[in-house]
């Protein structure tokens, strides 16, 4: 997914995109103010006080300077003094720069005089043919070490409050994740998912309401489950006493054509109770070892003579699975029926293959290529009842009810099922099997 994409589907990121916007701006704005209210104003006057100061000490030291008293002076005060003229050249120390040589600005109500930061406060003048530096203070001391202190303080508080403030408003939208990670767990079909939650506000009133939403879906799903079983169960004794009423038919269409409609209702009611009698507790599977290539020869001999008909490919060593062998036949009855029922006659067989992966696991691929199904209808071809076409209904017979099957089947069995489909170039049914666990 695009970073963009990311963006605007996550909640969360777009929380923190708006805390960095907010310190940058607040680290933006306290960095003016901390410039102009405080090195503006306040170094302005340090300048001016800083060259009246050294212009007492210069008178201290003396015309000419006398530069035992002047290093005397410099001691006492922990400053570095230098002076300068014909046939003298005297510092008090050597971190004290050559006159001239700082990059510092002249005050503007005091002419010929210089004041700034150069690796600390510099001070410079002239006085008749004497030129005086002045170090107050080296760079890790006074105006300057405050200056960083403040900046670095700022920072640290700014970033301390934004980021506390983030925690915060994540930890008070922290249920929305839970929201979300149960959506997801309804949407895969886990309706017994309840959200544990001791909140007692908005959110918790939300996460309450999921509950209860899922709570009747469970119940309505229930309801339709149980009306349809126990439809396929009253249906079962006409459908017997049609079927026999149909053979005393002398009309051999009208035979034929009752005999296929019952034969499909046959069909529906039998994948229904399957169904069913799988999501019971009394339908476990009758679990054992199951060679699966038999198997798949087995259920594809059912179609002999079935255009564009099958093409199996099968591997040196037949597979072995722990299996319900009754229960993979309907579901390879399903799944080779529809690759066959949705191929035009003059397509390419349908190509059934089986072989075992590297983790022990087998897969089983059906490949046709038939019309394909459309990439909007391919996250609920496993529902109960979807129809990708509903107006198919009559030409090819079922009621979407033979995929569903096929993933309760496939899944009982500890596997999992995928479709892939290109519209117009067919589809393919992948179909994996756990490892036989040995001992």
């Amino acid at each position: 997914m695009k970073l963009r994409e990311r963006i605007r589907a996550s909640l969360f990121v777009k929380i923190l995109l708006v805390f960095i916007v907010a310190y940058v701006g607040m680290v933006a704005i306290s960095s003016a103010m901390h410039f102009y209210l405080i090195v503006e104003d306040r170094f302005q006057k340090m300048q001016r006080n800083s060259a009246n100061y050294c212009n007492l000490l210069a008178k201290e030291i003396g015309f000419p300077p006398d530069t035992t008293y002047a290093t005397h002076l410099a001691d006492s005060l922990n400053i570095g003094v230098r002076i300068q003229a014909p046939g003298l050249h005297w510092a008090s120390r050597n971190d004290v720069p050559l006159f001239g040589t700082s990059d510092i600005e002249e005050l503007g109500d005091s002419p010929g005089s210089y004041v700034g930061l150069d690796r600390g406060l510099v001070v410079e003048f002239t006085r008749g043919d004497y030129q005086y530096t002045f170090r107050l203070e080296r760079r890790e001391e006074g105006f300057i070490r405050t200056l960083e202190l403040h900046g670095l303080l700022l920072l640290l508080v700014v970033t301390i409050v934004l980021g506390s403030v983030y925690l915060i408003v994540r930890r008070i939208l922290k249920p929305i994740q839970v929201l979300d990670a149960g959506v997801q767990e309804v949407a895969g079909g886990n309706l017994d998912h309840t959200i544990v939650h001791n909140r007692r506000d908005e959110l918790g009133d939300l996460m309450e309401s999921f509950n209860i939403m899922a709570a009747r879906l469970r119940m309505m799903l229930q309801a339709r489950d149980r009306l349809l079983l126990d439809v396929s169960h009253e249906l079962r004794s006409p459908l017997t006493r049609m079927k026999v009423a149909t053979e005393f038919l002398e009309d051999d269409s009208v035979r034929k054509n009752l005999s296929d409609d019952i034969h499909q209702m046959e069909t529906m009611l039998t994948e229904m109770l399957e169904t069913e009698r799988l999501k019971s507790e009394h339908g476990n599977l009758h679990l054992k070892d199951v060679d699966l290539a038999e198997l798949l020869q087995d259920a594809s001999s059912e179609f002999e003579g079935a255009r564009p008909g099958i093409e199996l490919q099968l591997p040196a060593v037949n597979p072995i699975i722990q299996g319900d062998a009754d229960r993979l036949r309907i579901l390879l009855r399903n799944v080779l029926g529809n690759a066959l029922k949705f191929s035009p006659d003059d397509a390419d067989r349908v190509a059934l293959t089986i072989k075992t992966l590297e983790d022990g696991s087998v897969l089983v691929t059906v490949k046709d290529a038939g019309e394909g199904i459309p990439k909007e209808d391919l996250p609920f071809i496993f529902e109960p009842f979807y129809r990708v076409d509903k107006s198919r209904a009559h030409d090819t017979g079922g009621y979407g009810l033979g995929l569903s099957l096929c993933k309760t089947i496939v899944e009982h069995h500890g596997g999992s099922i995928d479709v892939t489909s290109t519209l117009g170039k067919g589809t393919t049914v992948f179909m994996q099997f756990p490892a036989v666990q040995s001992g």
